[in-house]
């Protein structure tokens, strides 16, 4: 409900005009991320990212636990895919900066997630792989997501209202992924059709991702 609130509260004061710092050209003003596709291109690609990533958070054990696992166990493997998530971030860090294009890593990154996702759906005798295999795709897709921020802006003000813009609609759905998955939970009755919704968002992310990693810079 809060990200909710906030952006009641914040969206009505777009119609004010933002005043450009001095020095920066009228295209580089903060307020035109709003009409470019490149930045509703990166907050598309954060915002799936997070609705997917804290609905699998937010939902994992008792996926792993209808599936037979113990609450222990369940658990445990809740913990693995978030270490698994982590690992990305002492790979990909130091390389993001020396590559201009990174198409191939945002796309390959939800792949590997939605690799996971059907390997649960279709073999759950390999629960750990898979739920490794989606936790450092996810992993690797939040670095991107928020790189993206400051390598697909063409100044120093664009990269902050494009911090803004994205972050607003990643959080928000970051926000409604978990109940909007529980619900989906709720109408099946079971978790085939909300770990299958997560595949094709992980899947529309892959094409996305082709989009969003080219070597382009708002602004220019």
């Amino acid at each position: 409900m809060l990200p909710l609130l906030a952006a009641v509260l914040w969206l009505p004061q777009l119609r004010f005009r933002t005043v450009s710092a001095p020095g920066l050209p009228t295209g580089a003003r903060g307020a035109s991320v709003w009409k470019a596709s490149l930045a509703w291109q990166v907050a598309g690609y954060l915002g799936l990212t997070c609705f997917i990533y804290f609905a699998a958070i937010a939902w994992l054990p008792s996926i792993l636990q209808e599936a037979g696992f113990s609450r222990a166990r369940a658990g445990t493997l809740h913990g693995w895919m978030q270490l698994a998530g982590a690992v990305p971030a002492l790979l990909l860090m130091p390389l993001l900066h020396c590559m201009p294009d990174q198409r191939w890593l945002a796309f390959a990154s939800p792949a590997l997630s939605a690799f996971g996702l059907a390997g649960l759906l279709v073999l759950p005798a390999l629960t750990p792989l898979w739920i490794f295999a989606f936790g450092m795709g996810m992993g690797s897709a939040l670095i991107l997501s928020l790189a993206f921020v400051g390598l697909r802006a063409g100044s120093q003000q664009i990269a902050a209202s494009l911090s803004g813009m994205s972050q607003c609609i990643g959080y928000l759905l970051a926000a409604i992924g978990p109940t909007l998955v529980g619900f989906l939970h709720e109408a099946a009755g079971n978790w085939t059709m909300p770990l299958a919704v997560c595949l094709v968002l992980c899947l529309a992310m892959c094409g996305l991702g082709l989009s969003v990693g080219r070597a382009v810079h708002i602004g220019h």
